[in-house]
């Protein structure tokens, strides 16, 4: 697995910069595409493929649910795969910039 320092763990605040690091270990170990759906369970009919992809989906889910603290573990734990638990805290904890000004005041 994955080494991730816990006192990094989100907790709901700062999530540009625990995001930033999520991916960094994400991208080193081939899990990101996976997360952000650019990757997709294979089509062509190999169960080995699939038996891989599904172990990658796993392994990714398994790591952003511990780079969290308990209370968003318990609240993403319905979850059931890696980029729903990825959708669900952008939505809930990404900064929102609509409306604001370009700083012309």
């Amino acid at each position: 697995m994955m080494k991730w320092n816990s006192e990094k763990d989100f907790d709901g605040t700062n999530y540009t910069a625990w995001k930033t690091r999520v991916r960094a270990v994400m991208e080193a170990n081939d899990l990101w595409d996976i997360a952000t759906l650019r990757e997709r369970p294979p089509r062509s009919g190999s169960r080995h493929d699939e038996d891989k992809f599904w172990h990658r989906e796993r392994k990714a889910k398994a790591f952003l649910l511990e780079t969290l603290t308990d209370d968003l573990v318990v609240s993403v734990g319905a979850k059931r795969y890696a980029y729903q638990v990825l959708e669900y805290l952008e939505q809930t904890y990404e900064a929102k910039t609509w409306g604001k000004s370009s700083g012309n005041a």
